[in-house]
């Protein structure tokens, strides 16, 4: 069988890969979750049918998301990130040796829970001593909180569903 995921990019433009299998398949209360292993990319997250990251090439875009912004601050030693529970954006802003504190903020768990079974290249730092996880609503998180953070990530999908609000 010849399976294909397409993604509808406008009106005009859509893009597709090859999948090999769907590993996992899933509906949380905030979205369908999906692992699939891609004949080009290798394992890819997507959620609501939209792909978030994939094993290829997701360093290009958790290093930029991470890396500029903590460069730009003279001690990031605490560093909240909102949404990010593939776990990438974390495993990224611990490389810094300043870094002594991460607060991950994910709304849905079972998105933490499926990529640490099949994306554990990028969730396997969740486990570190210095990561604190709140499964919680970013915004509500931020509203709630009095304490200081030095740099806040937010690694969050389109501004649809649940992400609507961070943006």
């Amino acid at each position: 069988m010849d399976l294909w995921l397409t993604e509808r990019e406008t009106d005009h433009l859509r893009v597709q890969w090859r999948i090999r299998e769907t590993l996992h398949r899933t509906r949380s209360r905030y979205q369908e979750i999906v692992v699939a292993d891609s004949a080009e990319f290798g394992r890819m997250l997507l959620l609501d049918g939209i792909i978030q990251t994939s094993l290829k090439d997701e360093f290009i875009y958790h290093e930029m998301l991470v890396h500029v912004p903590l460069s730009l601050h003279p001690k990031p030693e605490k560093v909240l990130v909102i949404g990010g529970g593939d776990g990438g954006t974390v495993r990224e802003t611990l490389k810094p040796p300043e870094v002594k504190r991460v607060h991950l903020v994910e709304i849905d768990e079972m998105v933490i829970e499926v990529c640490r079974q099949y994306l554990p290249e990028l969730s396997s730092k969740l486990d570190d001593p210095r990561v604190e996880i709140h499964v919680a609503d970013g915004v509500e998180f931020v509203k709630d909180r009095r304490q200081a953070y030095d740099v806040i990530l937010v690694d969050s999908p389109d501004p649809l569903g649940p992400a609507e609000g961070l943006f």
